[in-house]
């Protein structure tokens, strides 16, 4: 398993909002409402998306350095 991979795994498991869309999800899925349990996953996948790009675009302070 490569480096990057290892880290992305490392980063998912540990993070609270993983793991809070789980505990959301799990009893839509037991009650086969699969399109709000779509819905949580895609937010997940939102705000996971934007933290992503936060963290890999410089902020304005960096910037202006």
């Amino acid at each position: 398993m490569t480096d990057e991979i290892k880290f992305l795994l490392q980063k998912t498991l540990t993070s609270r909002k993983f793991w809070a869309a789980v505990a959301a999800s799990v009893p839509l899925a037991l009650a086969h409402d699969w399109q709000d349990f779509a819905i949580v996953w895609i937010a997940y996948a939102g705000i996971q998306g934007a933290v992503d790009s936060c963290e890999a675009l410089p902020s304005k302070r960096e910037r202006e350095a």
